[in-house]
């Protein structure tokens, strides 16, 4: 087990000023704008001031908001029955939870009333809050319309576990080669993954694919996409990102088994992938508040973007377990047992669209990671027809992070995360929205779960690392 680490105010401030410096790393500089939220919740509320749900909420609270979209909520709506049925001019939804913040239900009706999912089958898991254009935890079957938005930018993000077996090492040296050699946040590479390691990395997951018809697909789609600096989409290549991407490490309960896990999408590449693509749809269909859809030849182009952007993905995740696993641990990828789920993606297997949720086929294994401070679980799917084959991608969020860095006291982030012994250098001002706190609760997310997931495994986390 690791050290008990005390998480003083000491720390912070040393962790704030002495971030070890990266060696592997540049610096991207970039802005990020943030929505006018109030100004989005006015408008929102005002639009949908005239829906309610079939099933009455019983109680309502404060304190409850969502991921950084623009349909932050102080209101919350129970259902005694343990689901929600929402009715749509196009299609109904059937949300598996007994309370949703107000301005999820509102993004969802909207979907109900797109008739890019008329007909469609929707079905939204238990971790559910609202995002920044479409609600998080959303499944649904396919029409003949595509919304990028409902996939979002960060394409073929996703969780990636695997198993170290009884392994030995110092929490220290681990973090320190972390800091040094995983770019994290704007941090990319100073030189890309050569060919030939990527092609290696690559058949980890997928035995037939070219390395080199891979690079001519990301280039074709960088060149339609983007006039701007095209270096840095190879360079981004085994580097974690911030917001709630992570690096951890869990022990296996009842076993000595140690386990890493890493959290990371697509990157800027994903991104820009999404963000043409939705552009084109409203230039096609007009405004319909983030919701454009794209048909015919303009939905498989964004389709077969996508499928190159969620590879890229899978690769970034394996680029990074490969890194820690062959220069830390001395050990090859190749003959360990892997575990990994996508969430933001479309499943070509069973054609579901998955945002903010994971693939739970029969017999298929998963990992779903709740917090910090909680872990995860390594999981078997059920294939329950009525969930779309699907399950939660984590616990989802309880406050949004305006809230919760207004919201969430240091000392108590610093307390749970010393009450539960994980060894961070993260537990810092910067890191306080993706605290423990943030997240909704973790048993009630195991209690929905159960008719869709099978439990295999419980993961504690010993370790964990955020982008400061």
């Amino acid at each position: 087990m690791p050290p008990k680490r005390n998480y003083k105010k000491k720390d912070k401030e040393e962790n704030e000023k002495e971030k070890p410096k990266n060696t592997n790393q540049s610096r991207k500089k970039g802005n990020q704008n943030q929505n006018n939220k109030n100004q989005n919740q006015n408008k929102n509320q005002n639009q949908n001031k005239n829906q309610k749900p079939i099933r009455k909420p019983n109680e309502k609270r404060k304190q409850i908001g969502e991921d950084d979209g623009s349909f932050e909520s102080n209101v919350i709506l129970k259902s005694t029955s343990g689901i929600f049925e929402i009715e749509g001019k196009y299609t109904n939804a059937i949300v598996f939870t007994d309370q949703i913040e107000q301005g999820a239900f509102e993004q969802i009706q909207l979907n109900c009333n797109n008739i890019a999912f008329k007909g469609c089958k929707i079905r939204v898991m238990p971790d559910v809050h609202g995002g920044a254009s479409s609600v998080i935890g959303f499944t649904s079957t396919m029409s003949d319309y595509i919304i990028p938005n409902v996939i979002g930018v960060d394409i073929g993000c996703g969780v990636l576990s695997i198993d170290l077996g009884p392994v030995e090492f110092e929490f220290s040296h681990f973090d320190t080669f972390i800091h040094e050699k995983i770019p994290a946040g704007f941090n990319i590479r100073d030189t890309a993954v050569t060919k030939k390691k990527l092609q290696k990395i690559m058949k980890t997951f997928e035995k037939e694919t070219n390395i080199e018809d891979f690079l001519h697909d990301v280039k074709s789609i960088e060149k339609k996409i983007s006039k701007k600096n095209k270096s840095t989409t190879m360079k981004s290549i085994g580097t974690l990102g911030g917001g709630n991407h992570f690096i951890e490490l869990e022990k296996e309960d009842g076993s000595k088994n140690i386990w890493l896990t890493i959290h990371c999408g697509s990157r800027n590449f994903g991104l820009q992938v999404a963000s043409y693509h939705q552009r084109k749809a409203k230039s096609l269909v007009g405004d319909k508040k983030g919701l454009e859809y794209l048909e015919g030849d303009h939905a498989k182009e964004y389709l077969e973007d996508m499928k190159v952007a969620q590879k890229y993905a899978k690769l970034n995740r394996r680029t990074i377990a490969e890194q820690i696993i062959s220069e830390f641990f001395q050990m090859e990828i190749e003959k360990l047992d892997i575990v990994e789920s996508i969430h933001n993606y479309i499943d070509f297997e069973d054609n579901i669209i998955r945002k903010g949720a994971i693939s739970a086929r029969k017999g298929e294994r998963l990992v779903i990671p709740f917090n910090m401070a909680a872990g995860l679980i390594i999981g078997i799917g059920k294939g329950n027809q009525e969930y779309n084959c699907s399950g939660p991608h984590g616990s989802g969020r309880l406050l949004s992070r305006t809230q919760a860095k207004s919201q969430i006291k240091m000392s108590d982030y610093q307390k749970v995360m010393n009450d539960s012994n994980v060894f961070s250098s993260c537990v810092v001002l910067s890191t306080i929205d993706e605290s423990p706190f943030a997240y909704k609760d973790t048993d009630t997310i195991l209690k929905f779960i159960e008719p869709t997931v099978e439990i295999e495994k419980r993961l504690k986390p010993i370790y964990n690392f955020k982008a400061k």
